[in-house]
């Protein structure tokens, strides 16, 4: 799999399963935590977020702006994220194949993902949901 769709599948991934967490709530979706988290480029967490958003999984209530360094001279973006009814109702589905929801199983895979074998599992995982939807969608 090439480096930016697997970063896009654990940007995504993240962001859905802290979406699907505090769903009905908003969740603070912060680029700079993503981006130090798992290595990656900050400009690629930013447009996968904004692909989930172009492309209706989430919808954004607001966005702040937060400090990353001590001098308070670097901000990063802070958006305050819902999952989207095609959101949530993607991750609610139910399969005989997983011991949960598909968002209580990306959930799970999101709290093992602070290794590289737990990123790639997890970005492996969310290619298949997402390949899965596009299928279900065209069918």
């Amino acid at each position: 799999m090439n480096a930016n769709h697997q970063a896009f599948n654990v940007v995504a991934a993240t962001v859905l399963a802290s979406c699907y967490n505090e769903h009905p709530l908003p969740s603070q979706i912060s680029n700079n935590k993503i981006s130090t988290q798992f290595n990656l480029d900050e400009n690629v967490v930013e447009n996968s977020i904004n692909w989930l958003v172009d492309n209706k999984y989430i919808t954004v209530r607001g966005t702040t702006y937060e400090y990353i360094d001590a001098n308070r001279t670097n901000m990063s973006i802070v958006r305050h994220a819902l999952l989207s009814d095609k959101g949530f109702g993607s991750l609610a589905i139910k399969m005989d194949s997983l011991s949960g929801s598909v968002g209580e199983v990306l959930a799970e895979k999101t709290r093992e993902a602070n290794t590289p074998s737990g990123a790639s599992a997890l970005g492996e995982f969310l290619g298949g949901f997402f390949g899965g939807s596009i299928k279900t969608l065209s069918s």
